[in-house]
């Protein structure tokens, strides 16, 4: 017998944890859409839930974005200033691990990129 636990239907989730299902569900739709082509429907359906629901929590667009921008790019600064505060790697061997992520992250953001627009070109209408 799975011992795990099963997911949870959406119906079931508990209602705090909607603002942020919504917002990663919106990063992930404005990393591969980018803002002006993002669609605050496409973010609903990714959060598995309504369109009317996320304009409940999100008044607009924007507001969705903004929300974003503090839950996910604002966690990652901090990630970083903590890295700088705690590494034991000189000043050039930190700016050099820095700058190798990025690349990476980069370079795998540039290929997902590419296939989403190789998929869609293939997807008939």
């Amino acid at each position: 017998m799975d011992s795990r636990v099963p997911h949870q239907p959406k119906y079931q989730r508990r209602k705090e944890d909607r603002p942020q299902e919504i917002t990663e569900a919106a990063f992930e739709v404005f990393a591969e859409k980018g803002y002006a082509a993002a669609r605050v429907e496409e973010v609903a359906q990714r959060a598995g839930v309504s369109k009317g629901l996320t304009y409940l929590y999100f008044k607009t667009k924007e507001e969705l974005f903004k929300a974003v921008v503090k839950s996910v790019v604002v966690r990652r600064v901090d990630a970083l200033v903590e890295a700088v505060d705690t590494t034991e790697l000189s000043s050039e061997e930190f700016i050099r691990s820095v700058a190798r992520i990025h690349e990476a992250r980069s370079k795998l953001a540039h290929r997902h990129r590419h296939q989403i627009a190789h998929r869609r070109r293939r997807t008939p209408p």
